[in-house]
């Protein structure tokens, strides 16, 4: 007798159709991604205002981390979230991606009111525990990406449904 492990695996696995194959968007708000860069230059003027004196090991940790909040920043502002045919993937300092078969779980996170600065969250889980939090910041994405929730629910209610008759 087969267990539903060994029975075809293709079955099991969640299907997703993107209305349109790979549909992009930004994963940030143009209000977040200007507020970001306001707070970079202001560090900028605040650091070169305190004079740090050149040399100085405590200089070199300051600018480092100066540095390394405009490339924060850089990357906030060319960060994309795009829905393939198989995975949804975003570039970000490193790629975060995960096949729609490996979902057991998605869910869009919104906070009301606040949409217009912070962008809306899609939180996905794999079969593994692997959690991803994607940043969709974009209302045509977002659309699919409510659809793709919807879509898991009821593939996941099917499941279970089909498991317990």
């Amino acid at each position: 007798m087969e267990t539903p492990l060994q029975d075809n695996n293709a079955d099991w696995a969640f299907r997703f159709e993107p209305s349109e194959v790979n549909l992009t968007g930004s994963a940030f708000s143009l209000p977040f991604k200007l507020v970001t860069w306001a707070m970079c230059l202001a560090l900028l003027v605040w650091m070169i205002r305190l004079q740090l004196p050149l040399g100085q090991s405590g200089t070199t940790w300051a600018w480092t981390a100066w540095v390394m909040i405009v490339y924060t920043a850089w990357v906030i502002q060319r960060s994309r979230l795009t829905a393939h045919a198989e995975h949804l993937q975003q570039d970000w300092i490193w790629s975060k991606k995960m096949a729609y078969a490996d979902m057991v779980f998605v869910q869009v996170i919104r906070i009301p009111w606040l949409e217009w600065l912070l962008a809306p969250r899609v939180y996905a889980r794999s079969f593994q525990g692997k959690s991803i939090f994607f940043y969709c910041a974009d209302p045509v994405v977002l659309k699919e990406m409510s659809r793709l929730t919807q879509a898991h629910k009821d593939w996941m209610n099917q499941s279970l449904s089909a498991k317990s008759s």
